[in-house]
């Protein structure tokens, strides 16, 4: 059980594009570029405050207020506003990716494939509880494939057999801990993988 909730918050869905962005640099540096060794940390910290930072001060923020039970966010119902704000948090780094770094288009291509998976989840949630744990790490894994091939001389293979292993115990522990039911880990799985390496995949 404690291994399984360690793999649950270390790889918490919040977490996930800030991991991304540190592996792609690390192994596709000129896709940054005009970021290098000495800009890209402030690069990291801008992606880590909009994608992360400002999320989980939202959920402690509703969950001061009452609005939510837990951190966790067991039900439906709870989960609805903060992946809302989440998505539009996503949209912000897009437009700053896109509008003011002229990123490279395979980044903000990426960026706004999580941004759509975020919202995606949103709506699906109105009806059904899926599993963002599973959504965002084979999200990763379908964005690390996509790049994969088509980035065949780089470094990436490693990082994409890396998390395709990440992404299973990330579920594993999902279902160890009766956080989800095996069909709302399956639809996060499919959700999540589909989203990402479609858009990747067909954008280029």
């Amino acid at each position: 059980t404690k291994i399984a909730k360690f793999i649950s918050i270390v790889f918490h869905p919040t977490f996930q594009a800030t991991f991304l962005t540190f592996i792609l640099y690390s192994s596709v540096p000129e896709l940054f570029r005009p970021f290098d060794d000495s800009s890209f940390p402030r690069l990291l910290l801008f992606v880590a405050v909009l994608t992360c930072l400002f999320p989980l001060m939202l959920i402690l923020g509703l969950r001061a207020l009452g609005t939510i039970s837990s951190l966790n966010m067991p039900t439906r119902q709870e989960r609805l506003m903060p992946f809302f704000f989440i998505s539009l948090f996503y949209g912000l780094t897009v437009y700053f990716f896109s509008q003011r770094l002229a990123m490279n288009d395979m980044i903000v291509v990426m960026l706004i494939a999580v941004t759509i998976l975020i919202f995606l989840i949103f709506l699906i949630t109105i009806k059904f509880k899926i599993s963002v744990h599973a959504a965002a790490s084979w999200g990763v894994f379908g964005c690390l494939l996509s790049l994969n091939t088509q980035l065949p001389d780089s470094p990436l293979l490693y990082p994409f057999i890396g998390s395709v292993l990440l992404a299973g115990l990330v579920s594993s522990a999902r279902l160890y801990l009766n956080a989800h039911t095996p069909k709302e880990v399956y639809y996060g799985l499919v959700l999540g993988f589909a989203v990402c390496f479609g858009i990747l995949y067909f954008a280029f």
